[in-house]
């Protein structure tokens, strides 16, 4: 089986159509339908439903989505395991999507610089939907937040967490609570949900957006509070921690994580992640103590920087 069609195959399905796939594999559109085509005939099956001007997976095409997935990945694996001196390994990073924002590119591009062999990928999300993807091996390593100590991560470090609300606002002490959260499967958001659940305070969702602009905007509006890291106050203008004076119970931390899909050539995205953590998790606004387990008693990732 051509490994080139699986990889368009996937491209439609996660695009979400032909031409929305061309730019990522860098064909026609008239030759990925060629190819979606002749993956067909050879399955023997429907894979995708294009009645009504859309195009979806067809049930066989959702059975078969996974698959694909798992082989164009082992042979991105095969190449990398054999892969000669001087050529280019893509490792795929998916990273949640409330940590992407805070100067996470300026971190990522001085380790592009520092590891040249190593093209990086970068995928952003919810902490649940990335567990998703590299589990059906969509990426090789995520940085995700947890809400439980994960003793058994790569690595992983604590986050403090605190209630952040507009300067000149009141609505903190609205019941039920107005909510500027990130969607479902964000760890700061279930956070806070659970934290005002525990203290028996009332809550409603009051705005839900996936960036972190539109978060920072509707907390400055007065729209409602949120829950970010301890540290990011300092980048929003005209907000303030909030805390208990305020009716606001303490909050909990979180746990940012490293991991590395589970696959027989796991070794080498650990080796990988060793490396990505020496410099994300070490440099000055990553808000985060980080420690690596898996290369050592509880070493401090520090001395892992520049591998």
């Amino acid at each position: 089986m051509d490994i080139d069609v699986l990889k368009t195959f996937v491209a439609v399905a996660e695009c979400g159509g032909f031409s929305k796939a061309e730019e990522r594999v860098h064909r026609t559109q008239s030759t990925i339908s060629q190819q979606i085509a002749r993956l067909e005939k050879e399955l023997g099956v429907v894979l995708f439903d294009r009645r009504n001007r859309t195009v979806r997976l067809s049930d066989p095409g959702e059975r078969y989505l996974g698959y694909a997935r798992r082989i164009v990945a082992l042979d991105r694996e095969a190449r990398t395991v054999v892969g000669r001196d001087g050529e280019v390994t893509v490792v795929r990073l998916g990273v949640a999507e409330d940590f992407a924002a805070v100067g996470l590119p300026e971190v990522l591009g001085r380790f592009a610089a520092a590891n040249p062999a190593i093209r990086l990928e970068v995928l952003s999300a919810p902490s649940e939907a990335l567990r998703g993807y590299r589990d059906g091996g969509r990426i090789d390593l995520s940085i995700a937040h947890e809400l439980d100590t994960p003793n058994d991560a790569l690595g992983f470090g604590s986050e403090k967490l605190s209630w952040i609300g507009d300067r000149f606002s009141l609505n903190y002490r609205e019941r039920p609570v107005p909510l500027v959260v990130y969607p479902q499967g964000c760890a700061y958001r279930n956070r806070a949900i659970s934290t005002l659940e525990a203290a028996g305070i009332d809550w409603r969702i009051a705005y839900e957006i996936p960036h972190w602009s539109g978060i920072r905007s509707a907390v400055q509006s007065g729209l409602g509070v949120t829950v970010l890291k301890k540290d990011s106050i300092a980048d929003i203008p005209d907000v303030r921690a909030l805390d208990l004076a305020d009716g606001l119970p303490d909050i909990a931390d979180v746990y940012l994580t490293l991991r590395a899909r589970e696959t027989p050539c796991r070794g080498v995205f650990e080796r990988m992640a060793a490396a990505i953590a020496g410099v994300v998790f070490t440099q000055e606004g990553a808000g985060v103590v980080f420690t690596q387990e898996g290369y050592g008693a509880h070493r401090d990732v520090a001395g892992l920087a520049g591998t």
